[in-house]
């Protein structure tokens, strides 16, 4: 269960090809791109940010700690996926 204040998320499983987060090692579900260029699992990123002004990749300071959703790498691996299957988009 969510704890008080989060609303609970169902279980989603990652999109086939999906490239692993760099804190967790897991594969993605919500990949954002931020402020050092870098992509990470939401989730993840913004726990490091809750106690860091670095970069968990490079160790340089972040200009700011703005999130933005990597919509690139979502939908190249969603078409990829629906061209595998024999879909249409």
């Amino acid at each position: 269960k969510a704890p008080v204040g989060q609303v609970e998320e169902p279980e989603r499983d990652p999109l086939p090809g999906m490239p692993c987060c760099p804190i967790t090692g897991e594969p993605m579900l919500d990949p954002v791109v931020a402020a050092d260029g870098h992509t990470y699992e939401r989730s993840a990123i913004a726990r490091w940010l809750q106690t860091s002004d670095k970069s968990p990749m490079t160790g340089s300071l972040l200009p700011h700690k703005e999130l933005v959703a990597n919509y690139v790498l979502l939908s190249s691996l969603a078409e990829a996926t629906v061209a595998k299957s024999g879909m249409a988009l």
